[in-house]
């Protein structure tokens, strides 16, 4: 997929996600600790999802798509990936002043 679509992409579930239409639990058949699975492409693809869900919805938001996930043991693992990815893609890049991090809130949630 090219560049332009796989952002266009990004955005569009990022905005499905911030407005409830779509939960993040979908997210569960992503295996974030999979380096395999975590080609360039797809970390691009996460990178612009979450960085638009962080800049784009208030804390309140990003709490309740966050807590959906914190609340069901099943989705443990969806939890652990996205901890991972965020930590291994996400706030390396915020120290540098590349890109941001997520909120304090969501980091808090996910770790749980």
């Amino acid at each position: 997929m090219e560049l332009r679509r796989l952002a266009n992409l990004a955005r569009f579930i990022a905005d499905l996600i911030g407005s409830f239409s779509l939960s993040i639990s979908v997210l569960k058949a992503v295996d974030f600790t999979d380096c395999a699975v975590l080609t360039s492409k797809v970390v691009m693809h996460f990178r612009i999802l979450f960085e638009n869900l962080f800049t784009e919805y208030s804390d309140a938001v990003i709490w309740n798509i966050f807590t959906h996930i914190a609340n069901y043991p099943e989705l443990e693992n969806l939890r652990n990936g996205l901890d991972l990815f965020m930590q291994q893609h996400i706030n390396k890049n915020a120290l540098t002043g590349e890109q941001l991090g997520p909120p304090e809130s969501a980091s808090l949630i996910i770790s749980k």
